[in-house]
């Protein structure tokens, strides 16, 4: 007859429970995300919070329009970062070292155009910068609600979302960020930006091909899905 100590049943209960809640090591894993999400949530908070005290002494062309787009830049960061802490369990993971450097190497290496300087531009190619950035921001922020508690950043399968901006291509997300990455590159005009941009879209592409093999390994339908949505480039 085998008997249970109490320090063996106690460990056994806390097991089945972290096995059937969203706790566990997918919430230990999500801490650094969510931290990382917290400081570009502050950065964007701090950011906008200047912007508004110094509005009277701002002389800056297309003043309300940056205003929009540093706003939605921010609401973006705050919806990332509630995302990544309210994210359901994942179904699968893709846990090699390789794809979560691709992921990392593909969500940062936009922000390092931070550390460069901004160009002088004509007045119609800022407006284009600003008007790109605030428009890729919002479209972002449309697509992360439709994947909701879905939403990662290694690939990892947790439910297959093919409804809302899913429904159009198959990696909105990117392609929204992008569209923001890409008016961020236009107001540094350099040809550092442009690598960068260059290489981060290099890791995009690989962290696509990632995410959609976990997700054909996970759901049977996903094969008919894709073979429907185009991947990047909408059939309009």
């Amino acid at each position: 007859m085998v008997t249970f100590r109490p320090a063996q049943k106690l460990s056994a209960i806390f097991n089945s429970l972290i096995s059937r809640s969203s706790f566990g090591t997918d919430f230990i894993l999500r801490m650094p995300l969510a931290i990382f999400f917290g400081l570009l949530a502050y950065r964007a908070s701090n950011g906008l919070v200047q912007f508004v005290l110094q509005w009277s002494t701002l002389e800056i062309p297309f003043k309300a329009l940056r205003f929009a787009s540093v706003l939605a830049n921010a609401v973006f960061i705050f919806t990332m970062l509630a995302l990544t802490v309210m994210r359901s369990k994942p179904i699968q993971s893709f846990p090699t070292s390789a794809t979560r450097l691709t992921a990392i190497l593909g969500t940062c290496l936009p922000l390092s155009m931070g550390l460069l300087p901004m160009a002088e531009l004509p007045p119609i190619v800022t407006l284009i910068s600003i008007v790109m950035i605030s428009l890729g921001c919002g479209l972002s922020i449309w697509t992360v609600f439709w994947l909701g508690r879905s939403f990662s950043v290694v690939p990892q399968a947790r439910q297959l979302v093919i409804a809302g901006a899913y429904s159009v291509v198959r990696h909105p997300l990117y392609l929204c960020e992008e569209l923001a990455v890409l008016g961020a590159m236009v107001a540094l005009f350099s040809p550092l930006a442009v690598a960068i941009v260059a290489i981060h879209w290099a890791f995009q592409l690989k962290r696509m091909e990632y995410e959609e093999q976990i997700l054909s390994a996970t759901f049977p339908e996903y094969a008919e899905y894709a073979a429907a949505v185009p991947r990047l480039i909408p059939r309009w």
